[in-house]
């Protein structure tokens, strides 16, 4: 499903990004200048798939010049995207949304 500039608005994605995490397989990337995750970002993309909550969300890897970063989205019931909180990665919880510290589990 095509994305609107009103689901953009609404999830605060530009709907190049909606597009992108609509169609791209698995491990392709994408060049952010402007990005929920932050400026100068680079996202990698893993396989949808379904969350316990019933929606289907993609895991992604933020990179930037301050390191890399787990970042998480999951579709809308109208077809777009929305980034969501990662609460846990790679069997942990993380304490800290903060990029620097989410690689540590550390809180701030």
């Amino acid at each position: 499903m095509a994305s609107s500039g009103r689901e953009a608005a609404a999830t605060g994605l530009d709907p190049a990004l909606q597009q992108f995490l609509s169609d791209a397989p698995a491990a392709s990337v994408l060049a952010l200048a402007d990005s929920p995750w932050g400026a100068n970002v680079i996202i990698s993309v893993q396989e949808p798939y379904y969350a316990a909550s019933g929606r289907i969300c993609r895991a992604l890897t933020v990179e930037s010049g301050a390191g890399s970063w787990p970042g998480l989205v999951c579709r809308l019931p109208d077809g777009g995207w929305q980034a969501v909180r990662v609460l846990h990665y790679q069997g942990r919880p993380l304490l800290s949304s903060a990029p620097e510290r989410a690689e540590s589990g550390v809180a701030q």
